[in-house]
């Protein structure tokens, strides 16, 4: 339940760091940050993949 409330903040702020585009920074500028979106969301999925907790009976 953790991973959950921490992954779904990163994801959005991947996301939206994908979906942003500036003019004043540039090609270059643009394209660094779109590679940061891509890291941030991705590394939101994996905290919410990752390992679940082990119930004992």
């Amino acid at each position: 339940m953790v991973n959950f409330l921490f992954g779904i903040p990163i994801i959005l702020i991947g996301a939206f760091l994908l979906s942003l585009t500036v003019n004043s920074f540039g090609t270059f500028g643009n394209i660094i940050m779109n590679i940061a979106g891509i890291a941030i969301l991705s590394s939101g999925a994996l905290i919410i993949r990752g390992r679940k907790e082990k119930h004992t009976p």
